[in-house]
């Protein structure tokens, strides 16, 4: 009995069938459903073709069913007829239906007759399983009947079955979650089309050209005997190849860089991973532990058994330590579950296991943010050459009998051309002949493969993920070692796990003939020769051991891996994805060199469900990229393809039919459930589906695998893509049912009987998007790559490659000298303190600054990069020993009178040194040199660095007195130049935003800032600047302007007008706002929510430069600098106070420390007194825990002697009295730089309203909230009194860390809050908004601002925690149901948040869609008159409708934000960007 996919079709409808006219089939014919659901007979096989197809016939998963599979394998065409026409054709035309149940027989019986019934009898001769099982078990399992025979006939035990572990611990105490090893490497190197008959750029490497020629002799000598087994001593002109490949070698040598027409080969190594098997005698077995080797008794000193092997083990992790888990485990025990209650030692296994990894899981994510680490290691295993080899003999006879196999089918073939075409019977046995052995041949690949991939099968009997890990590694490495031979002598193109693609110069040796003694040629090619030899000299086992009859051991070097050269061909073509920095792998189209496509792989013509006009295109692209002589000729012949191609969408398909315009462009989706198990999810074939059931009845989609093939229509407007599908079989129906179920889905009127235009209700954008995502990827992206213009202008270019070009366009200009090298002076550090570091905190390179960047006083020269960072160091003189002047970071002053000043040089001259008069000893190093010589040498250097310093001021100084009427300085005073001067120093020094406070007054904000060492306080004006987007024109105003700017949600921009006012004028005028806010010609007034002191945080950040100073500043006069640019403040700047209080009850305590003055006081507010002990014991005692616990790098400075002293008082009032003056004798000059940090259970307004003298330092609030009740203790007094000091002890260490943040996220220390990372997110992502010409929504309260139409968007009082599904214990359960049949996967998702957003791209793409399908890419820089809409309605976008399309631009740029953090992350190792990364979960919650 032969089928085509019978067990899950035909039988099921006959058991059916027979059930409802009660008739039992078991009984009547004998077939039955077994419990794999596969209907069988005692007596009977039956063979389901469909079950050969899905396994053996390596055909791509959209081409398996019956009519794509009789195409590619019996060549010809079937009857083919629409599934909704079946019932139609029963009724008024049954010929019609008969003719195509008839195909599918025919082209059923002639596929099994001519693929599966020899393949599968094949197999059972060497199978012991019967031809029911050959064909529908998996290749593993019957690898490993195979196996258990062999093991049977080698007297060796059956190992059990693998058993996985479950509580599997790492060396370092990780819990395993899973482990398996890397595979192997697959890469897309470059994207275009290549032929062999355009020329193209070589660039080979000499060295490589001249070892190749070198070993030419030894290469064709080691392929002639091991690879094709010939004896030398038979060759008559060996030594005349030879010469032929050295002379060609010769001309490439003395021309490596060549442009010149290439060869497209494909070097691939045959049956690699059994030929590793092989060469390295790897078996399950033979992979083995010391222990065994010690417990041998061939393990003597100079046995060679033991053979060591590496490979790459990657692993996933619990992020918890051993004790960690072991106390979850401890208080699960103590815990009851279920109804009744029963202990958690008394439930079932696989129940214990799953509430153990729930609780661990929620312990990893409150404690470190993530559920599982993925480790990756290199590990060494054993690999004994002499174990029982069955397994090795097994894998050898196999691929022995394929290549004998193999080597019949090409005799066949060879013998089948030969045949006369009139020999009718001849030829018909001579194609029976080679479909046997071609089905012989192809079945032992198939078991020849398994015997890798068996060993990693869950639940094998010869289990080892060692054994599998080695084999792909010895493969990796192997493609590694040609892929950077064919690099220096050639281009590769694609990487495969077993091959490469490349393309090798034209006149590169390629295949030679030598002759033997016989008379008969063999030929040999060099580039494979080449290649096996480089895996000769790397990849062969020397330590091969083979028994004898005798029992001993023979030991023999061991190599059958051999590289075969494919090729050469033609052209091949690879696109290019559409995502910058990324390449599409395993998709390639290679043709031979008659035109004929000799390899298709991985392209949307193969792929199931994919529209027709996309294949239809790539099936004539292809052939295209074979026209013309040159890249740019190829290109416009490939461009008249999509040409074509897009005139039938812009022209609505006028040149069509209608059912050809519907095969074209309609989707053909299949639903593999019931359509009521999809509950509430959304998806154009769902909803097809119901509006199929909606014409047609219910019946038509009771059950699974239903077909539905739609339209996408544009109708009705504002409503996602899937709710705009069209069932196809609706057209088919009368007029009159069509018109009515057309205006019920469309909502549109103008849809009648007589007037049912379906070209009007097509959504041709979308179709032409979806053209043009294929186009970009086959012709006008690889097109760029190649530098060819975009050949197809009306499908344009992306952002990122658009700025490639423009990128390299600049790159090729001329650079100037000057531009490439530029004098500096390095710079000094402020402090000789040694750099140390929290686990929190990596400082950031000196940076150099624009200020240093200015003529030294001696010769030495340093290049810098871009960014000002220096490259190397080159001295002009090396004789001379002067040390570069380092002078102070001075002013801009100073560099603009450079031209006018002269300066005075302060080093000694040559001869002054020599006699020892002020000069420097030469040079010294500590590599040579030694410590003690190289510090001496930097002592001396470092005074002469001051004393320079002090000259250089002084003499510009002194120039600047002098100032003649010439310069700006002319007539002034020397008290008024001073001034001057020390403005200008200050304009032009880093401003470090300490602090920014906001005051009584709106918009006015209450500054400190660190400038030159000292502390600044000012009054910050930040006006209120608000967006209105009118549809008509406004007149000119004073504080107005037009601007263009992408708006919240990506609404219409008609009119946008900026406007800069005071805040309180906006709060006078905000009625009148309302009022514009209403009328019909407003449509949004943006960002007047937007706390100003966010504004401020946004613009100015944590550094900054100052245009020109004032007593009030306004926000437009600071120019913020990036982190990476200026390294903000340091701890070290700073005198700090640390301020404690907490109160309970009566009860205060508060604590004062202040480390400059050497003093601490606590202050205890009781009724009564309380015995203390002495207070400076306990200071000293805990300092030294801290110091032993931390070290002493934590501390900025002493604090080791502090005095503390004891107060106690009855009121707070007299504590505040104390604690105020205490602060007025600390603070002696206004411009010291102290900076206070308070710990307090009071919010910091009421400590401030306290003791009012705090504000008038910037503060940072230490964000450790205490416990309460802590003075519930009897000796509550000394316990809180060292609980203060620990506390300042810890504030440096939150300090550290508040630094580190307030440096990366360019915020001031002052004003981070106690969620800081959501904060450092928030500015991150305004910014980069604003970078991007984005007008901000924030707001103060929780919904956006989107310009005061929010009330207009239900979902911000939709409750949307039971809308559409029910919580069950933190997982989302769509519909709760009990299954009998269907396997339920377990998935463990991790980083969802990161993942979601950084790879929406691929997800989108893998999905076979394209990111822009449905989205509007908004442009900023639009034309106005396109931007401004008819009349008082503005024109409607899909953004309006569409949630996915008016978040597109904003999750971009949000997107952006964090792949800057991941490359932090992976390039600087910065702790702040992976926390943000962490934190990312909860950010996109708040968000949302």
């Amino acid at each position: 009995m032969v089928t085509y996919n019978g067990d899950f079709f035909d039988w099921p409808f006959v058991e059916a069938r027979a059930t409802f006219h009660g008739i039992d089939m078991t009984k009547e014919i004998g077939f039955a459903k077994d419990n794999q659901d596969e209907y069988k007979h005692i007596n009977c096989i039956h063979m389901d073709a469909f079950r050969w197809v899905k396994r053996d016939s390596y055909l791509p998963v959209g081409s398996q069913n019956l009519k794509a599979t009789t195409k590619a394998k019996l060549r010809y065409d079937p009857v083919e007829l629409d599934p909704e026409l079946m019932l139609e054709m029963a009724k008024h035309k049954p010929q019609t239906l008969a003719s195509y149940s008839v195909s599918d027989a025919v082209s059923t019986y002639y596929l099994y007759m001519k693929y599966v019934h020899p393949f599968i009898f094949a197999l059972c001769t060497i199978i012991p399983l019967g031809p029911d099982d050959v064909l529908r078990k998996g290749s593993g399992t019957l690898c490993e009947a195979l196996l258990m025979v062999e093991a049977f006939h080698k007297s060796i035990i059956f190992p059990n079955k693998q058993i996985a572990e479950t509580h599997e611990m790492t060396k370092d105490g990780h819990l395993l979650i899973s482990e398996t090893y890397v595979g192997g490497h697959v890469e897309a190197l470059e994207s275009g089309v290549f032929r062999a008959d355009i020329p193209c750029k070589f660039r080979m490497d000499a060295d490589t050209l001249e070892q190749l020629k070198n070993e030419v002799k030894e290469t064709l000598i080691h392929s002639l005997i091991h690879e094709m087994e010939i004896d030398i001593s038979t060759l008559e002109d060996l030594d005349d190849v030879v010469l032929q490949i050295q002379d060609k070698l010769d001309v490439l040598i003395q021309a490596p860089i060549r442009n010149e027409n290439p060869k497209i080969y494909h070097l691939d190594v045959g049956a690699m991973y059994p030929n590793i098997i092989l060469t390295n005698r790897l078996q399950p077995p033979a992979v083995i532990q010391e222990e065994d080797c010690l417990a041998c008794v061939y393990n003597t000193p100079d046995a060679k058994c033991k053979r060591e092997m590496n490979w790459v083990w990657r692993g996933e992790l619990i992020p918890a330590k051993r004790g960690e888990y072991e106390r979850i485990v401890q208080q699960l025990e103590q815990e009851r579950f279920g109804k009744p209650p029963k202990p958690f030692h008394s439930l079932p296994k696989e129940q214990r296991l799953a509430i153990e990894k729930k609780r661990v899981q929620d312990y990893c994510r409150k404690v470190y943010g993530k559920l599982h680490l993925t480790r990756t290691e290199e590990k060494t295993s054993l690999i004994c050459e002499r174990e029982n080899g069955f397994y090795v003999n097994t894998v050898r006879t196999f691929r022995d009998r394929r290549y004998d196999y193999k080597a019949m089918l090409k005799k066949a073939k060879n013998d089948l051309a030969l045949i006369p075409s009139d020999d009718v019977s001849a030829i018909k046995s001579g194609q029976a002949r080679v479909v046997l052995y071609e089905s012989l041949q192809i079945a032992h690949k198939c078991i020849l493969n398994s015997f890798y991939g068996y060993v990693m099968r869950k639940g094998s009997r010869w289990f080892s993920m060692e054994m599998a890990g080695i084999v792909c590694h010895t493969g990796a490495n192997i493609i590694t070692e040609a892929r950077q031979l064919v690099e220096r002598i050639g281009r590769p193109l694609e990487l495969d796990t077993d091959g490469i693609w490349c393309l090798l110069p034209g006149s590169f040796p390629e295949n030679f003939s030598i002759k033997t003694k016989s008379g008969k040629s063999i030929t040999i090619s060099y580039p494979g020769a080449m290649l096996n030899a480089i895996v000769k000299d790397k990849f062969t086992n020397d330590q091969y051991h083979t028994i004898k009859d005798d029992g001993t051991y023979e030991i023999s070097s061991e190599n059958s891996i051999f590289f075969e050269v494919d090729g050469p061909y033609l052209a091949m073509i690879l696109p290019a994805s559409k995502e910058e920095g990324k390449k599409l792998k395993k998709r390639y189209a290679v043709f031979n060199f008659d035109g004929s496509l000799a390899e298709l792989k991985g392209f949307e013509v193969k792929r199931r469900g994919e529209l027709n006009i996309i294949k239809e295109f790539q099936k004539d692209v292809f052939k295209a990229f074979l026209g013309g002589h040159d890249l740019q000729s190829a290109y416009e012949s490939v461009a008249k393809v999509a040409d074509n191609w897009l005139d039938v969408l812009h022209t609505k398909g006028g040149n069509l039919r209608t059912d050809e315009l519907f095969d074209l462009i309609a989707e053909n989706r299949s639903m593999s459930r019931k359509l009521e198990d999809y509950g509430t999810q959304k998806s154009t074939s769902i909803t097809t589906a119901k509006r199929l059931a909606e014409f047609l009845g219910p019946d038509m989609v009771k059950n699974a695998g239903l077909a539905c093939r739609f339209l996408i229509s544009h109708l009705p407007p504002f409503t996602p893509v899937t709710d705009r599908t069209i069932p196809l079989a609706i057209f088919q129906a009368e007029p009159k049912v069509t018109s009515h179920y057309l205006r019920k889905w469309t909502l549109s009127d103008k849809i009648s009987p007589d007037n049912i235009n379906i070209r009007e209700l097509i959504d041709w954008q979308y179709y032409l998007e979806r053209l043009g995502s294929c186009i970009q990827k086959i012709v006008t992206i690889p097109a760029a790559l190649q530098g060819i213009s975009n050949p197809v202008p009306r499908v344009p270019h992306p952002d990122w490659l658009e700025n490639l070009k423009r990128r390299k366009i600049e790159m090729a200009a001329q650079p100037k000298i000057t531009d490439i090298f530029k004098k500096i002076a390095p710079t000094t550090p402020k402090s000789t303190r040694s750099q140390k570091t929290t686990p929190l905190r990596k400082r950031p390179m000196p940076a150099i600054f624009e200020d240093d960047r200015r003529v030294n006083l001696d010769d030495e020269i340093m290049e810098i990069d871009e960014d000002g960072n220096p490259i190397k160091k080159k001295r002009f003189d090396d004789d001379s020993t002067d040390l570069p002047v380092t002078p102070s970071r001075l002013t801009g002053w100073i560099k603009r009178k450079k031209d006018t000043v002269t300066l005075t040089p302060t080093s000694s001259t040559p001869s002054q040194q020599q006699s020892g008069g002020g000069g420097l000893p030469l040079r010294k190093t500590w590599a040579k040199d030694g410590f003690h010589e190289w510090l001496g040498y930097m002592k001396k250097k470092w005074s002469r660095m001051r004393s320079d310093r002090k000259a250089h001021k002084r003499s510009l100084l002194h120039s600047a007195s002098k100032g003649s009427s010439s310069t700006p300085r002319a007539g002034m005073t020397n008290l008024d130049q001073m001034l001057a001067y020390n403005r200008q120093r200050i304009q032009s020094e880093f401003w470090h935003i300490i602090q920014i406070n906001e005051t009584k007054t709106p918009g006015v904000f209450d500054v400190f800032a660190l400038v030159d060492g000292n502390m600044r306080r000012f009054m910050l004006n930040v006006p209120r600047i608000i967006y209105i987007n009118d549809v008509n024109e406004r007149p000119p105003a004073k504080n107005a302007r037009r601007v263009q700017k992408i708006l919240p949600k990506m609404q219409q921009c008609h009119n946008l007008y900026e406007y800069t006012i005071d805040e309180t004028e906006l709060a006078a005028n905000i009625s009148e706002f309302n009022k514009q806010l209403c009328a019909g010609n407003i449509i949004g007034i943006y960002e007047t929510e937007i706390p100003l002191l966010f504004r401020a945080l946004v613009q100015m950040g944590a550094t900054c430069r100052v245009k020109s100073l004032a007593n009030t500043y306004r926000l437009e006069q600071f120019e913020r600098l990036l982190g990476s640019d200026v390294s903000y403040a340091d701890i070290e700047n700073f005198r700090t106070i640390f301020f404690y209080e907490y109160s309970q009850g009566s009860r205060t305590i508060m604590g004062l420390i202040s480390p400059k003055t050497k003093q601490g006081f606590i202050f205890i507010v009781n009724k009564a007194r309380i015995d203390l002990y002495n207070l400076a014991t306990v200071y000293t005692n805990e300092f030294n825990k801290f110091i032993d616990k931390r070290g002493p790098d934590v501390f900025p400075f002493d604090c080791e002697n502090i005095d503390m002293e004891t107060i106690q008082t009855t009121s707070i009032k007299d504590a505040i009295k104390q604690i105020t003056n205490i602060i007025k004798g600390i603070r002696i000059n206004p411009a010291e730089p102290i900076l206070l940090t308070t710990l307090c259970s009071r919010k910091p307004k009421e400590i401030f309203e306290m003791i009012p003298l705090m504000k008038e330092f910037p503060h940072v609030q230490i964000r450790a909230p205490e416990p309460p009740n802590l003075m519930n203790e009897f000796d509550w007094g000394n316990v809180m009194s060292k609980r203060v000091v620990k506390q300042f002890m810890n504030s440096f260490v939150y300090l550290n860390d508040y630094f580190v943040i307030a440096h990366y996220a360019g915020i001031p220390v002052g004003n981070l809050l106690e969620d800081s990372y959501s904060l450092a997110l928030d500015i991150m992502y305004a910014r980069t908004l604003q970078h991007h010409n984005h007008i901000l929504w924030a707001s103060k309260n929780h919904r956006p601002d989107f310009g005061g139409k929010e009330a207009d968007d239900l979902r911000f009082y939709a409750d949307w925690d039971n809308v559409s599904f029910k919580q069950h214990h933190g997982r989302v359960i769509n519909q709760e149901r009990f299954e009998l049949k269907n396997c339920i996967a377990e998935l463990e998702i991790g980083a969802v948040a990161v993942n979601a957003l950084i790879q929406n791209v691929r997800i989108v793409e893998a999905e076979g869609a394209s990111e822009s399908i449905g989205f509007v890419n908004s442009s900023a820089n639009a034309a106005v008159d396109k931007l401004v809409a008819k009349g008082m309605r503005p024109a409607v976008t899909i953004t309006d409708f569409d949630e996915a399309a008016s978040v597109s631009d904003a999750l971009k740029v949000l997107r952006e934000v964090f792949h800057g953090l991941i490359k932090d992350i992976h390039v600087i190792d910065d702790f702040c960007a992976d926390q943000l990364v962490i934190h990312m979960y909860r950010y996109d919650y708040l968000f949302s």
